[in-house]
């Protein structure tokens, strides 16, 4: 046994969807974050601050004032949701949605626009930190951001590591 399959084995039951969830989250969490410590830093803020800001959707206002334990918070909290996010992705074609598998170019920027608009429309909205009017516009570079990079990496890591069989 490969030590990728052996890793996969470990993480899924040996249902062999543990590699595709794992390198799809890790890949769209990476690179999402990476969007938003640079919009970060090109807005002359602090990227701790931000993180705390994600730890906050969890723990309220309480969170900026956790220091560096609320900034390491917030990066795990990122990573746990891009993780989800993959898993929802691979339940779906398990339940028989195997298009989304098999046409990821198509699939994953519209599963990541879907992302997106529950973000916005129901995750936000339950977070315990005050949030500004929900019926502002669509903000459309975080838009794309969502499409191409959680949506579409999740999608290419199912369509290349997902058992083709399930």
């Amino acid at each position: 046994m490969t030590a990728a399959a052996a890793a996969t084995s470990r993480t899924s039951g040996g249902n062999g969807w543990g590699l595709p969830i794992l390198a799809g989250g890790l890949a769209a969490g990476a690179l999402d974050i990476s969007y938003a410590v640079l919009m970060t830093l090109s807005a002359g803020r602090d990227p701790a601050a931000m993180l705390r800001a994600i730890s906050g959707g969890l723990f309220g206002l309480e969170a900026f004032q956790g220091g560096a334990l609320m900034s390491v918070a917030g990066l795990a909290l990122h990573f746990a949701m891009t993780l989800m996010m993959a898993a929802i992705f691979a339940a779906a074609i398990r339940a028989g949605l195997r298009s989304l598998r098999d046409y990821p170019l198509l699939s994953g920027p519209l599963y990541g626009a879907g992302v997106y608009l529950v973000m916005q429309q129901v995750v936000l909205p339950l977070s315990r930190l005050p949030l500004p009017d929900p019926r502002a516009p669509i903000n459309f570079l975080d838009l794309a951001v969502h499409m191409f990079l959680v949506g579409l990496p999740i999608a290419l890591a199912a369509h290349a590591l997902a058992p083709k069989r399930s």
